[in-house]
């Protein structure tokens, strides 16, 4: 059997770590190793960071009706993809099928909080709030978001976290579990078919 090697993503790429440094990743129920994963070299995380800084630049300026379409284009291949990515849950977490596609519903339930999202992001305007001073607020993106996810929900605890900081504005670099990552992998996959950078 071929043991699948886990890739990094970088620059909307897959690219096979250069690093010397593998771990095996294991199907719980059998104990048998279906995947390795690399921890990732110090030069590959400064080529993620360094992309993440490189999308904000260009994806911060995408109109908010634009980033709600792909956030809904995202959704849905999330939705078209439920089975497969229960099917990895299950693979490398060990959870039953039935609640890993429980997972995948949470995962779409947060996709969809996001969807709303750019409606929040519209600012303010009092006119006059004290004599002849106007004030007024703007929503804008902060930069490059960080999140590194646990084992227990590895599509869930990503869709609290990227999708919300893509959506507004942000870009995002995600750091799955070493333990459960091809269902976090395949997730970012379908981001990136969605059209977020």
């Amino acid at each position: 059997m071929t043991i699948k090697e886990i890739p990094l993503i970088i620059h909307g790429e897959q690219v096979r770590s250069k690093t010397d440094q593998w771990l095996d990743v294991l199907n719980p129920a059998t104990q048998e190793v279906v995947a390795r994963v690399p921890i990732a070299t110090e030069q590959e995380i400064a080529a993620a960071i360094t992309s993440a800084q490189q999308a904000f630049t260009t994806w911060s300026k995408v109109s908010l009706t634009q980033r709600m379409r792909i956030m809904l284009t995202f959704q849905q291949l999330v939705r078209e993809s439920s089975q497969e990515l229960a099917e990895l849950v299950t693979l490398e977490h060990g959870k039953t099928l039935d609640d890993a596609l429980g997972e995948v519903g949470r995962a779409l339930e947060a996709i969809e909080n996001v969807c709303g999202i750019t409606r929040l992001q519209l600012g303010e305007m009092a006119n006059n709030a004290a004599t002849g001073i106007d004030t007024y607020t703007l929503h804008q993106p902060l930069g490059v978001g960080l999140g590194i996810t646990a084992f227990n929900f590895p599509l869930m605890l990503p869709a609290f976290m990227f999708p919300a900081a893509i959506a507004c504005g942000n870009s995002f670099i995600l750091k799955p579990s070493e333990q459960a990552p091809s269902s976090t992998i395949r997730f970012a996959e379908l981001a990136l078919a969605a059209g977020i950078p």
